[in-house]
C-alpha cells in the first residue's frame, strides 16, 4: 500500500515536472484580453513582466547608439545580449562588412524621447510587440574617424513596432525583429486603436498589380 502510494506521488511530481519544464515563470498568468472579439483578442502578461519589457526595451535603445564608439569586438560580443533572431542577424552582417570592408566615412546617431506600450503577448508569455512612440527625434551626424559632430538634422516624431523576445538562458527580453512603422495618427478613431499582427502580407490589390 505504502509502495503504491509511493508511486502515485512520484508520478504526479514526475508529470508536474515534465508539462511545466519550458514554461516561463507567469505563463499561468497571462490574461486574455477581449477573448470574446475575433479582432481584438489578445494576450497580455503580469505588470512586472510589461515593466521588465520596457526596461530591456530602453536598455537596447541606449546600447545601440553608444556602440559605434566601441572596439569592433566589443560589439560583437555584447549585441547577442541585447539582440536576437534577425535583428542580430543583421546587426553582425553589418559589424563584418565593417572588419572585412571600407568602413563609412560617416555615423548618424539618433536621439529622441521614447514612449513605450507593450502588447500582443505570445500565449506562451515568450514573445511581445513593443510600440515605440518616438518624439523629438534628432539625427547627429558624425565623422567616422574623427568622432566630430558634422551635422543635426530633426527627424520629426514617429511610431515604430518591433517584435521583443525572452531569452529564458540569460533571463532576458531581446530585440527580435523590426516589424513596421506606423503612421502618425494610428490611434485615432475606434477601429485603429488595436494592432493586429498578420502572419502573412494580404494580396497586393490596386496599384500593387
Amino acid at each position: 500500500m505504502t509502495l503504491g502510494l509511493l508511486a502515485v506521488i512520484l508520478l504526479i511530481i514526475a508529470t508536474m515536472a515534465f508539462t511545466g519544464r519550458g514554461q516561463v515563470p507567469w505563463s499561468q498568468e497571462m490574461e486574455r484580453l477581449h477573448a470574446g472579439s475575433r479582432e481584438r483578442a489578445s494576450w497580455m502578461a503580469p505588470e512586472a513582466v510589461v515593466q521588465r519589457v520596457q526596461q530591456h526595451y530602453l536598455e537596447t535603445m541606449r546600447w545601440l547608439p553608444e556602440s559605434i564608439s566601441h572596439s569592433w569586438s566589443q560589439q560583437w560580443q555584447s549585441a547577442s545580449h541585447y539582440l536576437s533572431g534577425s535583428y542580430l542577424q543583421r546587426h553582425q552582417e553589418i559589424l563584418k562588412l565593417y572588419r572585412t570592408g571600407k568602413p563609412p566615412r560617416y555615423s548618424g546617431i539618433l536621439r529622441c524621447t521614447h514612449h513605450i506600450e507593450v502588447c500582443e503577448f505570445s500565449d506562451d508569455g515568450e514573445r511581445c510587440l513593443v510600440i515605440d512612440r518616438r518624439s523629438s527625434c534628432r539625427m547627429a551626424t558624425y565623422d567616422y574617424w574623427t568622432q566630430d559632430r558634422v551635422s543635426t538634422q530633426d527627424m520629426g516624431d514617429s511610431v515604430l513596432v518591433y517584435a521583443m523576445v525572452y531569452d529564458r538562458n540569460a533571463e532576458r527580453w531581446k530585440l527580435d525583429q523590426f516589424i513596421q512603422e506606423l503612421p502618425s495618427g494610428w490611434r485615432v478613431g475606434k477601429q485603429s486603436r488595436h494592432l493586429r499582427l498578420l502572419k502573412a502580407m494580404p494580396p497586393s490589390i490596386g496599384r500593387d498589380n
